[in-house]
């Protein structure tokens, strides 16, 4: 299995795309669907980022067509990569449950998610899912009552006050990766319990301060 992180720091991206003419220039980095997508957000921020998402997808479809290996991570800020992607690579897509996306005619696999101020993707040469998720402090123990399954609830309840936000966010995470992996979301993952799954894995990958990130998989084929 092959897999690489893409990591996009979008700090100020709202300010950024507030200039005057910025925001156009943006739409044209990205491809006709991205584009497309972006302009149906309503909200600015999440429209910013939408893009962003795009401009991290050209980084991916230039690697691609370049023949770099999908292995390793990549680390960068939103301005360098603005600045180094001109004339974007126009890619097909097709959806499958729940709307996942995937390219149409490449043999690759990809994800997207992003949170507070970063965006990150994965790619890989099998299915994958990916999130994540900036720790914010919330009422965690009574969310997890909500919405977390048997063994998920019982690793936030036994967390020490300081621990108990990262063990929601590390659970969370995996239940939005795990989403995304099968199409399912969030919403399809309520009573699958992340603990005790045992036809995916689990990657926690490198995140920034304050935040927590996981990439998941299956562990045989969904076709067998």
């Amino acid at each position: 299995m092959q897999r690489k992180v893409y990591l996009l720091n979008c700090t100020g991206i709202k300010a950024f795309c507030e200039q005057e003419g910025r925001m156009e220039e943006l739409f044209l980095k990205v491809d006709d669907a991205r584009r497309k997508k972006a302009e149906k957000i309503r909200d600015f921020g999440t429209a910013c980022m939408s893009l962003a998402a795009g401009l991290l997808l050209q980084k991916v479809l230039e690697e691609y067509h370049a023949g770099l290996a999908p292995e390793g991570e990549w680390a960068g800020d939103f301005p360098a990569l603005f600045a180094e992607i001109t004339e974007p690579i126009q890619v097909k897509y097709r959806t499958a449950r729940g709307g996942k996306p995937y390219f149409a005619k490449l043999r690759l696999y990809f994800n997207l998610s992003h949170s507070g101020d970063y965006c990150m993707c994965a790619v890989s040469d099998e299915e994958i899912g990916v999130d994540i998720q900036q720790q914010r402090p919330a009422e965690e123990r009574k969310l997890a009552k909500r919405f977390f399954a048997e063994q998920e609830l019982a690793r936030v309840e036994s967390a020490s006050d300081s621990e108990v936000t990262e063990v929601f966010y590390d659970i969370w995470a995996k239940k939005e990766a795990y989403g995304k992996l099968t199409g399912l979301g969030l919403n399809g993952t309520m009573d699958m319990d992340t603990e005790t799954l045992e036809h995916v894995e689990f990657t926690k990958l490198p995140a920034p301060e304050g935040y927590t990130a996981y990439a998941c998989r299956y562990l045989f084929s969904i076709y067998e």
